[in-house]
């Protein structure tokens, strides 16, 4: 399930973790969850965090991402990406509960540190989390790519 664009398989858990950094930014931002048309189950959110957990430099910040500010130890990374990963055990979707909300923003801020105005948030027409983020069957704005460019490779 997990791949870049490409096909090619993740090697390290920080790889892993740009997937849930676009589920993160989704649950944190109220308006953004809204334009979903369509819901993330539990399931899929846990295993995304455990495929991260798996890897043995999951905690660890992510090399050459001069964005991220992660300032946590990975040890207490990991410890407040466990504690995400039980409160999404315990979601029942479409609500999106307060718990969740801020759980997700306090992740999304250890990464790239505080400032947003959450609630004031929107989802960029170009980017919708609908089309970018990881669901069962890929990623629907890749999978739209690979598509267009086996057509074009076959005529």
């Amino acid at each position: 399930m997990f791949c870049w664009a490409d096909g090619t398989e993740l090697k390290r858990g920080y790889e892993v973790l740009f997937y849930l950094h676009g589920w993160l930014w989704t649950l944190a931002a109220p308006r953004v969850y809204a334009t979903l048309k369509r819901f993330p189950s539990p399931d899929l959110l846990i295993e995304i965090v455990d495929g991260y957990l798996a890897f043995p430099d999951a905690g660890a910040a992510a090399p050459n991402e001069p964005h991220m500010v992660t300032r946590l130890d990975p040890a207490e990374r990991r410890r407040r990406i466990i504690a995400f990963r039980n409160i999404v055990a315990q979601w029942e979707p479409p609500t999106l509960t307060n718990e969740l909300m801020f759980a997700a923003r306090t992740l999304f801020e250890d990464e790239y540190g505080p400032g947003r105005d959450w609630e004031k948030e929107v989802a960029d027409p170009a980017g919708l989390p609908e089309e970018c983020n990881l669901w069962p069957e890929g990623v629907p704005r890749l999978l739209k790519e690979r598509a267009e460019k086996a057509h074009a490779d076959i005529l």
